[in-house]
């Protein structure tokens, strides 16, 4: 009898440590497959942002509206199990000669908290960088980053201005946000830019 409830005992033991690891697996696996999604997205944003900045134009703009989640199939606006909930960060850094390094990171969401890195794509550029935004947060004594929530209605799109002003080009990242019931869905990122000091162009409507 009790070699009989000894063996079942090693039975249930054996059920719970195969299904702890099939658990730790399906979890490894989600994240890099969440992961190979968020650098999809980086890198999306990362080819329009660069080409703005090497196009030839005065005054030009793009807005680049963030999925509220990521999931394993891609982006999504409805929450799962399998959805990631996210920060996205936009970060500049001088690198010397008149450059600046533009790094996309997309981090896990921990409460308010910001947790480990799952994506990262970034260019350099010749351009300055500027953000309108807040709160701006220093990266070190040469950079500083912005931080975009996406499940925010005010922090969901990343504005992109690029202007000219005294031979100077300037790529200006704009937080704000996408409101669908509003008349003017984009009118939050319009009023930002009309309150930047120094920038008097009207971008053309991406």
């Amino acid at each position: 009898m009790i070699e009989f409830i000894l063996s079942k005992i090693g039975i249930l033991l054996f059920a719970v440590a195969v299904a702890s690891v099939l658990i730790f697996f399906s979890l490894g696996m989600k994240d890099i497959f969440v992961a190979e999604q968020g650098r999809e997205i980086a890198s999306t944003i990362i080819k329009q942002a660069k080409g703005l900045s090497e196009t030839d134009a005065l005054c030009t703009s793009l807005r680049l509206n963030l999925p509220r989640y990521i999931d394993i199939y891609g982006s999504t606006e409805t929450f799962s199990l399998s959805a990631l909930n996210y920060f996205f960060k936009i970060s500049a850094v001088d690198i010397g000669n008149g450059q600046n390094s533009v790094v996309f990171g997309i981090y896990k969401k921990n409460g308010k908290k910001v947790g480990k890195l799952f994506a990262v794509d970034s260019f350099n550029t010749y351009s300055k960088i500027d953000f309108v935004g807040t709160p701006v947060q220093d990266v070190d004594v040469s950079g500083q980053t912005l931080t975009w929530d996406p499940t925010a209605p005010i922090s969901n799109v990343v504005y992109v201005v690029k202007t000219v002003v005294e031979g100077q080009e300037i790529i200006h990242f704009i937080k704000c946000g996408y409101d669908k019931k509003s008349v003017n869905p984009y009118l939050g990122c319009y009023n930002a830019l009309g309150n930047m000091q120094g920038v008097y162009c009207v971008p053309k409507e991406d």
